[in-house]
């Protein structure tokens, strides 16, 4: 992950580094908004607040995944391009430490 942040930056211009920060930082907070809804009985969340949360951070990354579609759609390859990176090396990774050897 270090490599590909290093390449962000030297690849990179500041707006699409601004950009790939943004777009992961909703995802995270999706994602823990998703399993804070999945824990509500266990964390007293409320059902309705947890589904606003989600349905604001899906608005938020759509606004910004239909900017870079429309005006930028170079940037919004190369984001995705980053995520499939990140996403298939962090599976090969928990593969390899999760899958025991016989």
């Amino acid at each position: 992950m270090a490599f590909f942040a290093m390449r962000l930056v030297l690849i990179g211009n500041l707006e699409l580094i601004l950009e790939f920060v943004s777009v992961t930082f909703l995802l995270v907070s999706l994602l823990m908004a998703y399993a804070n809804y999945k824990i509500r009985l266990l964390t007293h969340s409320s059902s309705s607040l947890t589904i606003l949360a989600m349905i604001g951070l899906l608005f938020g990354t759509l606004c910004i995944a239909y900017y870079e579609f429309n005006y930028q759609p170079k940037q919004l390859t190369f984001i995705i391009f980053l995520y499939l990176i990140l996403t298939s090396g962090s599976w090969l990774y928990a593969r390899k430490k999760l899958i025991p050897k016989n």
